[in-house]
């Protein structure tokens, strides 16, 4: 979040930034903490609807590497059996919308 930035703005604007992606809606899934006790982070997941590509070109800060890869709820649940995909904010946001969408 950029300071006084809401998490929706914040959400749509990384969106952009990191896949080229702009939605025609976005609304808040969730939200959980990193790691309780020891950080205050707080993440916030969000469910971008009406996607459309804007740009090819990703504008990702100079410690950003993100690969944008469109596959199905499915697919993405079988890459996290199969280990492809392993980090927790990912996992957590891929479980939470199976289990409420």
């Amino acid at each position: 979040l950029e300071k006084g930035e809401a998490p929706l703005e914040t959400a749509k604007r990384e969106l952009e930034e990191e896949t080229g992606y702009v939605c025609e809606k976005m609304e808040p899934l969730h939200s959980f903490y990193t790691s309780p006790g020891f950080a205050d982070e707080l993440v916030h997941i969000f469910l971008a609807k009406g996607l459309t590509k804007k740009s090819e070109k990703q504008m990702l800060d100079d410690d950003e590497f993100v690969d944008v890869l469109e596959v199905t709820l499915e697919e993405a649940l079988n890459m996290v059996e199969e280990k492809q995909i392993y980090d927790a904010k990912t996992i957590y946001a891929l479980l939470y919308w199976q289990l409420h969408m």
